[in-house]
């Protein structure tokens, strides 16, 4: 039997892409600090357009 957790599966077709996106905005958000949290915004639109490219 299998819980079903997503764990690391890629969910989308340019997930890898989508994660070179977003792992330096969440460590400029989270580690370096001083960061708003507005700036995701910006990443989700990155994200969005990468996705949709």
């Amino acid at each position: 039997m299998q819980e079903g957790y997503p764990g690391n599966k890629p969910l989308f077709k340019k997930d890898g892409e989508a994660q070179q996106i977003t792992t330096p905005a969440l460590e400029k958000l989270f580690v370096t600090g001083n960061t708003p949290v507005t700036y995701m915004r910006e990443i989700a639109q990155q994200v969005t357009a990468k996705m949709r490219a």
